[in-house]
Parts: C-alpha cells; sequence; structure tokens
C-alpha cells in the first residue's frame, strides 16, 4: 500500500496480531523507571496436570507437563507496575483440541495456575490480566498476601500471551 499510495494503511488494518502488539506496548506504558526492582517466582502451581508428552515412567525421561514449560516473563514498567506476559509453551503445533473446527482447533484450552510470586509490596499489591490479542480482561484472584512478602494469584492460562499486571502503588486503601 505504502508503494501505491504513499501513505501508510492505518492502525485499522494491520490486522488482530497487530492490535495484539499495540495492546501490549499500551500495557507496558512509557513511565519511567527510576528504582529497579525484580520479581521472583517461587512456586508454579496447576489443578489439571495436562502434559505436553508422557514420558517412559523412569526418573530418566519423566512427563513434560504443561506447569514445566510454562512460561512467566516479568517486564517492570514503572516503579510500581510491573507487566508479566503468561503462557503455556506448546511443544507440538499440529495438536488438536477437543471439538472446536478451523484454527481455534489448535489453541490450548485455558487451564488455571497459581504463581507465588515475591518482589511486591503484598499488602496492596493489585493483580489484574488482559489478554493481548482480544483486549478483554482475563480474571485474576489474589489467593494469599505473607507477611514476608509473597503474593499468589491464580488466573486461566493457555498457549498464547496473557499480561498480568502487578501494580503496588502507594495511593490507595490496603486491600484484603
Amino acid at each position: 500500500m505504502l508503494r501505491e499510495t504513499g501513505a501508510y494503511p492505518g492502525d485499522g488494518t494491520g490486522g488482530p496480531v497487530m492490535d495484539g502488539v499495540r495492546r501490549l506496548v499500551a500495557a507496558l506504558g512509557d513511565d519511567d523507571v527510576t528504582t529497579s526492582r525484580a520479581l521472583t517466582i517461587a512456586s508454579i502451581g496447576d489443578y489439571g496436570g495436562r502434559t505436553q508428552f508422557t514420558g517412559d515412567g523412569s526418573a530418566a525421561h519423566p512427563d513434560l507437563h504443561d506447569r514445566d514449560v510454562l512460561a512467566v516473563l516479568p517486564f517492570q514498567a514503572a516503579d510500581d507496575r510491573f507487566v508479566v506476559p503468561v503462557y503455556v509453551m506448546t511443544r507440538n503445533l499440529a495438536r488438536t483440541y477437543g471439538g472446536a473446527g478451523g484454527p481455534a482447533r489448535f489453541d490450548l484450552p485455558e487451564e488455571r495456575y497459581q504463581l507465588t510470586i515475591g518482589g511486591t509490596d503484598a499488602a496492596r499489591v493489585r493483580a489484574s490480566a488482559v489478554d493481548p490479542l482480544t483486549g478483554a480482561a482475563v480474571p485474576v484472584d489474589v489467593v494469599r498476601r505473607t507477611d514476608d512478602g509473597w503474593v499468589v494469584v491464580e488466573m486461566p492460562v493457555t498457549d498464547s500471551p496473557r499480561l498480568l499486571i502487578l501494580d503496588d502503588a502507594a495511593a490507595g486503601p490496603e486491600l484484603p
């Protein structure tokens, strides 16, 4: 289009992938980070026990579970905010799931995960999540906050990134 018209096609013609990238960039924001901090992932729990592939039952070749390939990639977006893409890194791109037809048949069904995260102000942190491909909110529950700085969150995850947003700004009331 640029060659024919001399103009860029605009935001509306980039399609869903470009919309997802735009939402990711928007979630990261453009705030300055003046105090560097690191998040720590202490544990990952799941409830379904799904596997990427089955081992042979020996200690040398165990099953590879979805939780074993869960990507948790924290980015500090501001002094008091982190954006954490979370997704299952699937190994078999040709695997189909359930009765879905069309391209959706390759989408890993949602599975609920529990993440124990350190490095936030656990007493104040607010957790939310969004699917950058659709723009839809993703439910996140803060399950527990510990006195020694850990927060435990639960959320549904699939094989496309969900953005977990952890905000521990000093403004606002302390949360339960």
